[in-house]
């Protein structure tokens, strides 16, 4: 991180693993005493099955996924964002990420779903800087979240609506969540929409309706309808039905349009990133007197 023009992505990881002499050149720039003294003194001293020889592989087999992915590398291996996430939440602009597993696969999706999630998170908690809270509101709508969410979620829903973070979260049951986040989910969220349900969800999702719905409401709501209860004012109002608009016809034509409107502002072209990543890998390192690592 302290030398980013020779690399600081995920992609680098496996570099300062495996690589002795990418990393004695990383050591060199560090200014941070206690990296330095672990890898001089302690990560390259280790024996037996703690030594580097035998936890590397490990490590850097746990990468392959991320970089051997053609989707993947030019994303996680740019230097820089192509934005600012405070700057899209402070002047009310709209991101969306297409995180399609078939696509990137399974692991990639959530991967980087969860940086995503992360980096929103940390620039909405960065709006404490701000003591007069003259920030609109931001709307983080997280679809699948069963897929990106994490045991930190507890802290992420107490937390957020503090900084004007609004989240919606759609999944499709219960069991798809850990105890824990459930515990979390249910403990923070103060509206819930539901449509047609099972009926291990109807019994579960029953008591936040009573008495105005049961579970069997619950599991024979009509399509595109849904009960709701939500909080207003910092009180549940009483549990109401609500009929939701069919799909909108799509302009397939403005749709493209818009995307490479997009990417010609934001975006990178995959040959500019593969040769920034090319250029870093062979890029001849300056040999250096000191230790062998």
């Amino acid at each position: 991180m302290e030398d980013p023009e020779s690399g600081n992505t995920l992609m680098d990881i496996s570099r300062v693993m495996a690589d002795a002499k990418y990393r004695r050149m990383k050591l060199e720039k560090a200014k941070n005493p206690v990296v330095v003294q672990f890898w001089r003194e302690i990560a390259t001293k280790a024996g037996g099955e703690a030594s580097l020889e035998n936890i590397v592989p490990y490590i850097v087999s746990k990468f392959d996924v991320f970089t051997a992915n053609d989707y993947m590398r030019p994303i996680i291996g740019q230097q820089k964002s192509a934005f600012n996430f405070r700057q899209i939440m402070d002047e009310k602009k709209i991101l969306l990420v297409n995180l399609s597993k078939g696509r990137l696969g399974e692991i990639n999706a959530n991967l980087i779903g969860m940086i995503l999630v992360g980096k929103i998170l940390m620039a909405a908690l960065s709006r404490v800087d701000d003591a007069t809270k003259s920030f609109p509101p931001f709307y983080l709508h997280m679809d699948e979240f069963q897929n990106i969410s994490t045991n930190s979620i507890s802290a992420i829903l107490s937390e957020a609506r503090k900084y004007k973070l609004g989240l919606t979260i759609a999944h499709q049951f219960i069991a798809q969540l850990d105890q824990n986040i459930r515990d979390a989910v249910f403990g923070n969220v103060g509206s819930i929409a539901v449509f047609r349900v099972g009926p291990d969800d109807a019994t579960a999702l029953e008591s936040q309706f009573l008495p105005v719905f049961n579970a069997n409401d619950l599991m024979n709501v009509p399509n595109r309808n849904a009960y709701v209860r939500i909080l207003a004012g910092g009180t549940p109002t009483k549990p109401f039905s609500i009929s939701t608009n069919a799909p909108m016809p799509i302009n397939q034509a403005d749709v493209v349009a818009r995307i490479a409107m997009s990417a010609k502002r934001y975006g990178r072209s995959r040959h500019e990133v593969e040769a920034e990543i090319q250029a870093r890998y062979i890029k001849e390192l300056i040999p250096t007197i000191g230790d062998s690592i």
